[in-house]
């Protein structure tokens, strides 16, 4: 395993403070493999979501014994990294740590070629790049031998914001409808009286971080005087990648594929373990047929059901109507399943529509 910066050095590059919040397929895998998430990288525990509509109160949800865990990804205010405690049980596992930059990879008859910084090369029959759609990667320093194109990705805006006292920190907020082009905005809290803020679409990154906290009836939620303490604008996935099954070479993570609009950690379990199995079992095309099965497919029955929910936002008549019927008591299940992001977007749509949810 090649990685450059220790994740117990602070945020990892690219990422300042923001929280991951891990599924209940993720954590419930981790077990599986006998790995159980320590106490101390916890930063908050989310049992419930309130999903704002321009109209009306609004629509809450709390699953009865669910709770999804928020973890930091570099060690934010003391916090261990969720990271490096990942890293620590691959190393106790008889995995080799090397802290080096990649500077080439090149398929050189019989093995990959792997080049690092200072002039050392590695050679492997494998090779699984896995440097993450949002970190500094090798890009232009593969080779052509590396036939690969990355998914096409839309950019959000995200900032550390501080909340009101009175917020509940074991409940998301979403807020839909209030900007033209905004998808959502979200509001993701990690204790202390912090949160994550996000806002997606294809307008949101030309709003700056205040506009969307200026956002009734967001505003009421967050500090008057709250700091930025960071701001990004991450990418995140539309539509899945490709590569070159050849030779043994494997992508994994958020840089082949993910689900719509979701952070890389559910993309990063389920690719990671399914190209273990590749590896083991010596196939490669059928890692990618799995992958796509997937994700390419439902991501698409995503971006329907994101327009569906835009819909219903924006037109104040159609959101009347649907208030008072069964398809408003299914609207926070809904709403919790895609921000959970375990089951296929398929599925949350096909349930919303007949129903299926109690």
């Amino acid at each position: 395993m090649i990685e450059r910066r220790g994740s117990e050095a602070g945020s990892p590059r690219g990422c300042a403070f923001c929280a991951g919040v891990l599924s209940a397929e993720v954590t419930s895998g981790l077990e599986e493999l006998g790995l159980r998430l320590p106490e101390e990288t916890i930063l908050s525990r989310l049992r419930g979501i309130r999903w704002f509509l321009p109209e009306g109160d609004p629509v809450v949800y709390r699953p009865l014994g669910e709770m999804l865990p928020t973890v930091s990804r570099g060690g934010l205010r003391g916090v261990p990294s969720f990271d490096h405690w990942l890293q620590e049980q691959v190393v106790a596992a008889g995995a080799e740590l090397r802290r080096a930059w990649v500077t080439r990879v090149d398929w050189a008859d019989p093995g990959w070629r792997v080049e690092l910084e200072g002039g050392e090369a590695l050679v492997g029959d494998r090779a699984i790049l896995a440097h993450g759609l949002n970190g500094k990667s090798v890009g232009g320093r593969w080779a052509q031998t590396v036939r690969y194109a990355p998914p096409r990705t839309a950019r959000a805006i995200q900032a550390e914001v501080t909340l009101d006292p009175a917020v509940p920190e074991d409940e998301v907020l979403v807020f839909t409808g209030f900007h033209p082009g905004v998808d959502f905005i979200g509001v993701t809290p990690k204790g202390e009286g912090r949160a994550t803020l996000t806002g997606i679409g294809r307008n949101a990154v030309r709003l700056a971080a205040r506009t969307l906290l200026e956002t009734p009836p967001l505003s009421t939620y967050v500090r008057p005087a709250c700091s930025l303490e960071c701001s990004c604008r991450p990418r995140y996935v539309e539509t899945g990648g490709w590569v070159a099954a050849a030779h043994g070479l494997l992508v994994a993570g958020d840089l082949l594929a993910s689900r719509f609009y979701k952070n890389g950690i559910g993309s990063a379990y389920y690719t990671g373990t399914t190209a273990a199995e590749a590896v083991m079992e010596n196939y490669g095309q059928r890692y990618l047929d799995r992958v796509s099965r997937r994700f390419n497919m439902d991501n698409r029955v995503a971006r329907a059901l994101f327009w569906a929910c835009g819909q219903i936002s924006r037109r104040p008549v159609l959101h009347r109507k649907l208030r008072p019927s069964r398809l408003d008591r299914r609207l926070g299940p809904m709403a919790w399943a895609i921000f959970q992001g375990t089951e296929p977007y398929a599925r949350i749509a096909r349930r919303a529509v007949i129903g299926g949810w109690k």
